[in-house]
């Protein structure tokens, strides 16, 4: 890939860390969230997102994109990963 596509990319994907970071933080603050480093929350949902863009033809049955279809499914999953149970 391209140097200028690269720092673009990141660029991008930094922007997304840091609104990740502070929803994590607030989150956290009020404890609703079980303690993570926030670099680990970011790198597991994003690699979850990653793989199934990346194997789509695996995780999709065609017609609507994959994070269309899995989406829900993929935002519940990483949750209950991280949401903490109530008590």
């Amino acid at each position: 890939m391209p140097s200028s596509v690269r720092r673009r990319l990141n660029d991008i994907q930094s922007t997304i860390a840091f609104s990740f970071a502070e929803a994590a933080e607030s989150e956290r603050a009020e404890g609703l969230i079980r303690f993570q480093r926030v670099d680990l929350l970011f790198d597991t949902w994003l690699g979850l997102v990653h793989h199934y863009i990346f194997n789509r033809d695996l995780f999709s049955n065609g017609g609507d994109p994959v994070l269309i279809q899995r989406g829900p499914e993929l935002l519940q999953h990483f949750l209950s990963l991280i949401v903490k149970e109530k008590t």
